[in-house]
């Protein structure tokens, strides 16, 4: 087995603002009056997790609050899990723990890779591919490789491990993981505060420290489940995650702090969740002939627009071509507080069907429908109904 975790530990701040550009202004996301997250304009002013709102906003006058949404961070987290399914069958999320203390453990995925390295191109290309897509889809990510989810989420957090799987070419031989788990400090491990401060008390500040004593007296110390968890961690046993089932539908949200006044405005964000939506369609081999948009307005007010798409031979440039046809011919009368994108009718591609190029082939036949498709756009479905394009 090989599993790759992928932390996600400004998910509370990207849910909210991955729709903006990168100069945007000193942001933090708060939640039980502390800062749990904060942008990079906000760190020049020496703003740092776990400070309070007070001492915040005295370090910065221009700040930003913006209350934390965990419906919005889990949303997300399934969107990431629908998006690493396309890669790994095996596929199981982890949500963020609630705050403690000002502790704040960050949202993960993990994945299992040893049955799909060869088609994704090799270990490398696929790490390279993962970290690509998620920069596009504004999501930052740690990432840890291991023989259990448990030792690669402890990874992930090791600077050295990270450092050796942007360079590597092939996993880890099992003694290059038990090296890197036995030299972690205890702190990363995944146990609460109380624990980890127990650990210190007696002095067992590495991971190989705590491995050297003897289990029976580790768990009179520190009980059962954390002897458990060792053993899940060291490999001698089993360490099963639940795993996620996907749907054959797609769903993505982009949020803007400071609404948009004009259909302009709105093109970066669409192209953005339809290249989303064209990697996933790609890779699973489904086909969608119809897009969902919803503007949300706020207050529950929101404009739904569905866009039909006569062909199975789908182009990122024309998704794009014919979304921005329908903004072009809707007036806002409110500022759009988020945009969202759903097809919830993935089909997949039939079979005589495969092999044909349906990610943008050119001949005549979809030359046509790409015509017809621009039509129903600018004038509408009934505009043009009984219309049909005559050869030559």
């Amino acid at each position: 087995m090989l599993w790759l975790c992928m932390q996600f530990p400004k998910l509370p701040l990207e849910v909210l603002t991955r729709a903006q550009a990168e100069n945007s202004p000193p942001q933090v996301v708060v939640e039980t009056q502390l800062v749990v997250e904060h942008n990079l304009a906000a760190a020049q002013y020496g703003i740092v997790n776990g400070l309070s709102i007070a001492t915040a906003c005295g370090l910065c006058a221009d700040l930003q609050l913006l209350k934390r949404d965990t419906q919005r961070e889990q949303l997300q987290l399934q969107r990431l899990a629908q998006w690493g399914y396309s890669f790994s069958p095996v596929v199981s999320l982890q949500p963020a723990k609630p705050v403690c203390n000002g502790e704040n453990t960050a949202a993960h995925l993990y994945l299992e890779l040893s049955g799909c390295l060869k088609a994704n191109g090799g270990l490398k290309a696929l790490i390279e591919r993962l970290r690509s897509e998620l920069e596009l889809m504004g999501i930052d990510s740690i990432m840890g490789l291991s023989h259990s989810p448990s030792a690669a989420h402890l990874l992930s957090q090791l600077a050295e491990h990270r450092q050796w799987l942007l360079q590597t070419c092939i996993p880890p031989s099992p003694q290059q993981w038990k090296q890197w788990i036995s030299l972690a400090p205890s702190k990363l491990l995944d146990c609460d505060n109380k624990t980890i401060s127990k650990l210190y008390a007696c002095g067992l500040k590495r991971v190989r420290q705590l491995l050297a004593i003897p289990l029976s007296e580790v768990d009179s110390r520190f009980g059962r489940s954390f002897v458990d968890y060792l053993a899940r961690l060291n490999g001698s046993r089993r360490d099963s995650v639940c795993h996620y089932q996907p749907t054959a539908q797609f769903n993505s949200e982009l949020f803007f702090p400071n609404p948009l006044n004009s259909s302009e405005q709105l093109l970066f964000p669409v192209g953005r969740l339809l290249r989303e939506l064209y990697s996933q369609l790609q890779r699973r081999q489904l086909y969608t002939q119809k897009l969902h948009w919803q503007l949300d307005f706020g207050q529950g007010n929101t404009n739904k627009l569905s866009i039909e798409i006569s062909t199975l031979q789908l182009e990122l440039q024309r998704l794009i071509a014919l979304t921005k046809l329908r903004l072009e011919n809707l007036p806002l009368k409110h500022p759009v507080q988020s945009i969202s994108l759903n097809c919830n009718q993935l089909v997949p591609l039939k079979e005589e069907l495969a092999g044909n190029d349906l990610f943008g082939s050119d001949n005549q036949a979809h030359r046509s429908q790409q015509l017809l498709d621009k039509l129903k756009g600018r004038l509408g479905r009934q505009a043009i109904s009984g219309v049909a394009l005559k050869e030559g």
